[in-house]
């Protein structure tokens, strides 16, 4: 009988383990969705700024899905680096 309490305490153990995982995962993504953001609206201030974040995404390893899924990011940065306005395309 006491095998059976050690078990069952050793799987909410395990379980709450499990969520606190999840919880500290959720974290972590919210807080790069975060930064991104920040960086992105920062980038988008001047043309400075956008050519600091370009050189950062172009440092960065990204993989082919990737800098597929943020190359209209990255055109816009290009615009805005150019001294355009990203939204006033030709």
């Amino acid at each position: 009988m006491t095998k059976r309490t050690i078990e069952q305490q050793i799987n909410e153990a395990n379980n709450r383990l499990s969520r606190l995982k999840a919880r500290q995962k959720k974290l972590e993504a919210r807080q790069q969705m975060i930064l991104g953001t920040a960086i992105l609206s920062v980038g988008k201030d001047s043309a400075d700024n956008a050519q600091s974040v370009l050189a950062l995404l172009n440092k960065a390893k990204l993989s082919d899905a990737q800098a597929r899924d943020i190359a209209p990011v990255m055109d816009q940065l290009r615009m805005t680096a150019k001294g355009k306005d990203a939204n006033e395309q030709r």
